[in-house]
């Protein structure tokens, strides 16, 4: 009996065929550590080149989600990418979400592969969770961060501004709080400085002698920005910093954690900070490997140094209705007066006028502001206060000279009366 041959007519999946570019926001070279493994990635318009398994994938298709309200250089983008080599049947896809963070960090989270084997339809909406509004882009919990090596300068304000002190307490070993007065960050920036102190701060660790986990280091940062993002229903501040000296990479990138508008009795700060390059380490402010809490201290340099002290007959306290003001070797204003805390030292005397420098609590800048002051009687001491200005460095080598220009005439004061005793209101 002859047979008739059949042709059996194999369906197969519409494939998107074509190329795209990876936005030059996403270019450079990136090391993440992914599942206790080192991952060092490659990125390019045309490739995305990891290697782990010597990874090289290839943009099919891309989708730029909008960000309404963020003002920033970079997008959060969900590409379909395709693994180079394989034939049309066994060509692995993937779906790949990246997050931008800052020009020094993005966070991704990269699908499993696709065939055309499987029989789904592969496309950038029908493969991808992140296309689908049920699902979205990632969230942090579930992506891994990726710290450029190639690093871009960026200005530490947003990380940290001023000076701190600050307790630590590290998650392994059971030492406890280390709460030393000289473990300090002092992060000074100038306006429209050039120089490195714009982009880089110093933590300095002192060691406690009951706390087996402390130790005495001094660590330079440079900061890699700061961004938000939200984790379990909480938006956090996050930030990155690299160690300029570290050559192990997986202990030069750290990734730092906190909460904005804390409400603390103290006026205290709290920071996590991740012992390797990973953010998911961080769940809270109150856990991670490294736990910091920051209180802004007074600066102390030469700018700010007594070198002249206040007559014996304004040192002590006096008042402002109930507020207390404090004159010993400084005068202490508190922020219940005028919302900052100032100090201001005296740099030069001539009878009731005195050159002083002035520093607000936790501040790096150094104001200087002329001052009369004269006691009415034994009750009352008046106050006249000239506008604060700012000096160089070329004028601090002669307080004399500065003085004389500036103190000897008095313009535009404001009065400010002292008492003896706090009055109720």
């Amino acid at each position: 009996m002859q047979t008739t041959p059949v042709l059996f007519l194999l369906s197969l999946p519409a494939i998107v065929w074509g190329r795209c570019n990876i936005p030059a926001y996403f270019h450079g070279d990136w090391y993440s550590r992914e599942s206790g493994t080192d991952i060092k990635t490659l990125i390019n318009a045309d490739k995305w080149d990891s290697n782990e398994d010597e990874t090289q994938l290839e943009c099919v298709d891309i989708f730029i989600h909008s960000n309404p309200g963020l003002q920033q250089d970079g997008d959060n983008v969900t590409m379909l990418m395709v693994k180079t080599g394989g034939t049309n049947l066994n060509t692995c896809y993937m779906c790949v979400d990246v997050l931008w963070r800052t020009p020094n960090i993005l966070q991704y989270r990269q699908e499993d592969c696709i065939t055309a084997r499987s029989g789904s339809q592969i496309s950038l909406n029908d493969s991808c969770k992140s296309m689908n509004p049920w699902y979205g882009l990632p969230s942090i919990d579930v992506t891994f961060t990726m710290f450029k090596q190639s690093l871009e300068k960026i200005n530490c304000v947003t990380t940290f501004e001023g000076v701190y002190q600050f307790s630590y307490e590290v998650d392994t070993g059971g030492g406890g709080i280390c709460n030393h007065p000289d473990s300090q960050i002092k992060a000074c920036q100038e306006p429209g400085s050039q120089y490195v102190d714009n982009d880089v701060f110093v933590m300095t660790y002192r060691k406690c002698l009951d706390v087996s986990t402390s130790k005495n280091e001094q660590i330079r940062y440079q900061c890699m920005g700061s961004w938000f993002a939200v984790r379990s229903g909480i938006g956090y501040t996050y930030a990155a910093v690299a160690d300029t000296v570290e050559q192990d990479t997986r202990e030069k990138f750290k990734c730092m954690m906190t909460l904005k508008n804390q409400k603390d009795a103290n006026n205290q700060i709290r920071w996590v900070m991740s012992r390797f390059p990973d953010c998911t380490s961080l769940s809270g402010v109150y856990r991670g490997p490294l736990k910091l809490v920051l209180t802004r201290i007074p600066i102390s340099n030469d700018y700010n140094t007594p070198r002249c002290s206040f007559d014996k007959d304004i040192v002590g306290n006096w008042f402002i209705k109930r507020n207390r003001i404090t004159i010993d070797d400084k005068m202490h204003f508190p922020p219940a007066l005028n919302q900052m805390d100032f100090y201001l030292s005296c740099q030069q005397t001539n009878g009731t006028r005195y050159l002083l420098s002035q520093t607000v609590l936790g501040k790096c800048d150094v104001n200087y502001v002329c001052m009369d002051i004269e006691p009415r009687n034994e009750r009352f001491l008046q106050l006249k206060v000239g506008v604060p200005f700012r000096v160089d460095l070329r004028e601090l080598e002669d307080p004399g000279l500065l003085f004389r220009a500036n103190c000897e005439t008095l313009a535009d004061t404001s009065d400010i009366l002292l008492d003896k005793y706090p009055i109720s209101i």
